[in-house]
């Protein structure tokens, strides 16, 4: 089981953190390793960012910020995150070719 990108904040200014646990095989929990973690672990990649959106896969992840920048990790054995090749990504990493148009974002 996986909880991904649950927000947590961390002062009283709303500073928001993502953290990941669950099985970290083909890096899909972000860390930048394969390993299973327990207890939520912050995905450093995505700090001081605002993710409005996210979806999973089985083996990857896809996280829309309200600034519309679309960041993808994990498995991409099939090219599924987007960045033109099919090899795995550690941690979350903006997809410089894609961006979401603003009329989709609440």
């Amino acid at each position: 089981m996986k909880d991904c990108l649950r927000q947590k904040k961390t002062s009283s200014v709303s500073k928001i953190t993502y953290v990941c646990r669950g099985k970290g095989d083909y890096h899909r929990l972000g860390h930048g390793s394969d390993d299973h973690v327990r207890r939520p672990k912050k995905v450093a990649a995505l700090q001081g960012k605002k993710v409005v959106c996210i979806a999973t896969g089985s083996l990857h992840c896809v996280a829309c910020t309200d600034q519309g920048e679309v960041y993808t990790w994990g498995d991409n054995d099939e090219g599924q995150l987007g960045d033109g090749t099919t090899n795995a990504i550690q941690r979350p990493r903006l997809v410089g070719n894609l961006q979401v148009s603003s009329l989709l974002m609440p």
